[in-house]
């Protein structure tokens, strides 16, 4: 899952890295894999960066963590991402 994408050197990494460490006490734990799959992706040489969380079930399917964020019909959704960006700004 990709939602914070931000744009323009040092500080923006400074950020991206926030929000990922804020996401991770965030998430939910059950086994650990989804705080322990989040991470900073830099697309752009210190310009753009992605923070993302692609945990995967047991089976190495599809990343759950959308899932987890915005959940599905059977389960309450459990925000972890949005909130950390939110609490990340200055």
């Amino acid at each position: 899952m990709e939602i914070a994408r931000k744009k323009g050197g040092p500080k923006v990494r400074e950020k991206a890295e926030r929000v990922c460490a804020i996401a991770k006490d965030n998430a939910p734990v059950d086994t650990g894999a989804l705080q322990e799959s989040g991470h900073v992706e830099e697309v752009v040489p210190d310009e753009v960066f992605n923070v993302v969380f692609d945990a995967t079930g047991d089976d190495g399917g599809d990343s759950y963590a959308r899932w987890v964020e915005e959940g599905t019909s059977k389960m309450d959704a459990q925000p972890y991402l949005r909130p950390a960006i939110l609490g990340a700004k200055d």
